[in-house]
This record gives structure tokens, C-alpha cells and sequence, in this order.
């Protein structure tokens, strides 16, 4: 392979792999809004559990609230029942001791479920404690890792671009202009190995001259197909030498 090939092929490494880096690096915020996504939803967990569980004891509360107006009235008709004159009075205050005992025991019975729904929400709440914490250590992990491969990336990408503009500095402008122009046109990829007359690229055929010719000489060939610069692999020059 004649040395402007090489640098034309190394000058294509070093694209692809630019190309690579800026998108990896392209994804890093994506992947860091994820990783917040993931620590929010788990504090979201623990405020639901909170609000759940903080209108249990509310109801609770205003139900003991209302058990004890009750159990007051209970004895404010327990007391007036000793100092009524007639039957039609005394039937009539019974019947509110009555109704009012069966509102006590509804709110009582109303309390005790509010005891065991506010067990439930405690339980409930630990948990999601217990679990946001360990979500946030993971996404504090994951987000490291992420800045880290970041920083890496954003010194391979300097590396290859340094190292790009050095081949670039070694090539005619005529060629890389040539070589620019196709990698526009063919997605990034300018250069293409050709194996058995086949370029790897394309999949078509070259004739037998041209084919013959990359072994020849030093001049810049490219497929008839794609318009790709082609070479031939080193392994290939040997055997047909």
C-alpha cells in the first residue's frame, strides 16, 4: 500500500472513530436525565407514602375528634335523663342516648381501622425510605461512571482530532478534497478494502485491470460502483506478489 493510501485509510480511522466519541458524548446528558428520572421518581415514592399516610392520622385524628364531641353529648343526655318530668320526654332522651352510643361505636370501630391503615402506611413509607436511599446511591455510582467516561471520551476525541489534523497536514489538497467529498457522499466511509476483485464496501466487482492496477502502481483508484478510494489488504499484495 503506497504511504498516501495509508495515511488516507488511518485519516478514515480516525473519522470513524471521531464520529463515534461525539455521539457517545452526544448521550451523556440523556443518560444523566435518566439517572435523575430514576432518583425523582423514587423521592416521589417517599412524598406519595407521606401524603398517604398523612391523611390516615388526619381522618383518625377527626374521627377521635368526633368520638369524643359524642362521648361529652352522651353524658350531657345521661344527666338530663335524671331530670326529665315526662315518659314522652324520657322515651325521647333515650333514643338519643342510644343513636349517640352507635356513633361512638362506629367512630371507635372507624378509629381502630385508621390504627391498622396508619401501621400499613408507616410500613409503606420505610420502605420507600429504604428504597430512595438505595436508589440514590445507585444513581450516585451511575452518574460517576457517566462524568467519568465522559471526560475519557472528551480526551480521545481531542487525541483523534489532533491526530486527524496531523494526517490531513500530510496529504495534497487535491487528494483530501477527493477524499472529503466522497465520505460526504457515502455516509462517512471513503475508503474501502477490496478483496478477490470484490470491493468490501459496495459488493461490486471491479474489472480485472483495475483490479490488476492496485497492485501496480501508486496512483489513487476507486471503485467504478461507489466511487470509494479502494486498496487492497497487505495480505493480498503478498500473495499476488
Amino acid at each position: 500500500m503506497n504511504e498516501t493510501l495509508d495515511k488516507l485509510r488511518r485519516l478514515q480511522d480516525d473519522d470513524s472513530l471521531i464520529g463515534s466519541l461525539k455521539a457517545e458524548i452526544s448521550t451523556q446528558p440523556q443518560k444523566l436525565a435518566e439517572i435523575s428520572a430514576k432518583r425523582d421518581a423514587a423521592h416521589a415514592e417517599v412524598k406519595a407514602a407521606e401524603v398517604h399516610l398523612e391523611g390516615i392520622e388526619h381522618n383518625r385524628r377527626d374521627r377521635e375528634g368526633e368520638a369524643q364531641t359524642e362521648g361529652e353529648r352522651l353524658k350531657k343526655y345521661k344527666t338530663q335523663l335524671s331530670q326529665v318530668k315526662t315518659n314522652k320526654e324520657y322515651t325521647t332522651m333515650l333514643h338519643e342516648i342510644e343513636t349517640t352510643e352507635k356513633k361512638i361505636g362506629d367512630l371507635e370501630e372507624q378509629i381502630l381501622i385508621g390504627m391498622e391503615e396508619a401501621d400499613a402506611g408507616k410500613t409503606r413509607l420505610a420502605g420507600a425510605k429504604a428504597s430512595a436511599a438505595l436508589t440514590e446511591q445507585t444513581c450516585r455510582e451511575e452518574e460517576e461512571k457517566v462524568r467519568a467516561r465522559t471526560a475519557d471520551a472528551e480526551g480521545e476525541l481531542a487525541a483523534a482530532e489532533a491526530d486527524r489534523k496531523g494526517l490531513a497536514g500530510e496529504i495534497d489538497a487535491e487528494t483530501l478534497g477527493r477524499y472529503e467529498k466522497v465520505r460526504s457522499a457515502r455516509r462517512g466511509i471513503a475508503v474501502a478494502r477490496v478483496r478477490d476483485s470484490i470491493c468490501q464496501a459496495c459488493g461490486g466487482e471491479l474489472l480485472r485491470q483495475i483490479y490488476n492496477d492496485l497492485f501496480k502502481d501508486d496512483a489513487i483508484h476507486t471503485c467504478p460502483g461507489c466511487q470509494r478510494i479502494i486498496y487492497v489488504a497487505p495480505e493480498a499484495e503478498e500473495g499476488k506478489g
